[in-house]
């Protein structure tokens, strides 16, 4: 996360500055971006860099965590919409994110993310590597399960967590699917209703005791 020396910047440096990341993420892997083209552009010190961020992967996850906690508000909002049926929200989220990252101009960002070689540390720094952001995390799941229908999801508020992990990560998979491994987005879609479907309705139901 960024300094406070550096949220005490004027907002035309930290403009300069997410600019400057942004054209430089998109250019590269977060192991081959560098520091130096940010910094030149951005018209700042190396010094001053690192009284701003750790290091690059500190940058980036500036640069689009915003971003990352913006997308899991639209849960929120579609699940109001579709009156607290978590699946009815599942079934759009690929769609919704897919928009989201075209919309926000982080195409090139998210490709590169996902050719990383520390693609789901990088993924899983982004949502919980930040103490503030995990709890965060907790209270918003905590709204989504008490503003869920439980005729639809009738299941208890640590199974709820669960299975809103779970479907990150199916979401993660198939935009890695669609953006990383250029599957037409149909067939990317199409695999991320199935693991929906399987996710919803299981394989084997459970005999009775």
């Amino acid at each position: 996360m960024p300094t406070e020396r550096f949220l005490r910047l004027p907002q035309g440096k930290i403009k300069a500055i997410r600019q400057a990341a942004l054209h430089e993420f998109q250019r590269a892997t977060i192991e081959k971006a560098s520091i130096n083209q940010v910094i030149q552009e951005a018209d700042i010190s190396r010094g001053s860099f690192y009284t701003y961020f750790t290091d690059k992967q500190d940058l980036l996850e500036w640069l689009i965590g915003d971003q990352v906690w913006g997308y899991m508000s639209i849960y929120g909002q579609e699940l109001v919409k579709c009156g607290g049926d978590i699946w009815a929200v599942f079934d759009k989220s690929f769609d919704n994110c897919v928009e989201q990252i075209r919309e926000n101009g982080l195409v090139e960002i998210v490709t590169n993310l996902i050719a990383s070689n520390s693609f789901s540390d990088s993924f899983r720094k982004l949502l919980n590597g930040d103490p503030k952001k995990e709890e965060m995390r907790s209270r918003y799941i905590r709204w989504l399960y008490e503003h869920c229908d439980k005729r639809q999801c009738p299941a208890g508020f640590e199974t709820f967590a669960d299975l809103m992990e779970i479907q990150m990560l199916m979401l993660v998979t198939s935009l890695k699917r669609f953006f990383g491994d250029e599957l037409p987005r149909e067939q990317a879609e199409a695999c991320y209703r199935r693991h929906i479907e399987l996710l919803h309705y299981g394989v084997c139901p459970k005999e009775p005791a």
